[in-house]
């Protein structure tokens, strides 16, 4: 299963036998950022206290970011509004000024920032509130079961995952219009991404994950061990 790194520590944490095998994408540049409306006055964390923030779930990563930015900031987080919106209205309520700030997801920011230039003021990238995303965003995770069985497949599968983030690395206008084929989306909404290097999970990371998701009463304090979620033993290299 490839997913991102903060469920990945839940399902631990919540008892889930599961190890992470090889990191997938990582977020340099804000997969998920935080905007506000230009000209609202609304410029750093400070003044999202006592406004309205929209995020596609409670619970969700998005939902991370917005604690991540205003906590490290100090912030009391109970002090700001969250309001369940759909990812697909989000840009349309920010524009309408039914919320004061939002969560999106770069397929959705890159289609409302170009609609509507100069119209959104970016608050915060993902990897600026959490960190560790821009070294450990996605990973991809087998049963502690299965791992153990079935070594020569799992080593399989990370070769295979390499060789399609090499792929996309060095052909990212061929990776675009396969990726834009098979979703069926726009080509000039995707954004190619970029992948931990040679797959390997970045130790440090992970344990920076632990951190924050205690830090913020995701999971609780000793759940998951720092370094107990993860191994590089079936990606040669690493």
């Amino acid at each position: 299963q490839g997913w991102g790194a903060p469920p990945t520590i839940q399902a631990l944490a919540g008892g889930a036998k599961i190890t992470t095998v090889l990191a997938g994408i990582i977020s340099t540049d804000g997969d998920f950022r935080l905007y506000s409306l230009a000209g609202s006055g609304i410029t750093s964390a400070k003044d999202l206290i006592g406004k309205t923030v929209g995020i596609h779930n409670p619970g969700s990563y998005a939902d991370y970011i917005l604690a991540g930015f205003v906590k490290g900031a100090g912030l009391d987080l109970a002090k700001v509004r969250r309001l369940t919106v759909p990812l697909p209205s989000m840009c349309q309520a920010l524009l309408s000024k039914q919320i004061d700030a939002v969560a999106l997801y770069s397929l959705f920011y890159v289609a409302c920032t170009r609609k509507n230039p100069g119209k959104l003021h970016l608050l915060a990238k993902d990897n600026d509130a959490l960190p560790p995303s821009a070294r450990l965003y996605s990973a991809y995770t087998f049963t502690t079961e299965y791992t153990e069985k079935n070594p020569d497949i799992v080593r399989a599968f990370v070769a295979g995952m390499k060789d399609a983030m090499a792929f996309i690395d060095k052909n990212p206008e061929a990776a675009t219009k396969i990726i834009a084929k098979r979703t069926g989306l726009p080509e000039n909404l995707l954004l190619i991404p970029k992948f931990a290097k040679g797959g390997c999970i970045d130790a440090g990371a992970a344990a920076e994950w632990i951190k924050i998701l205690t830090d913020l009463d995701v999971i609780k304090a000793g759940s998951v061990k720092p370094t107990g979620w993860f191994t590089n033993k079936f990606n040669p290299g690493c």
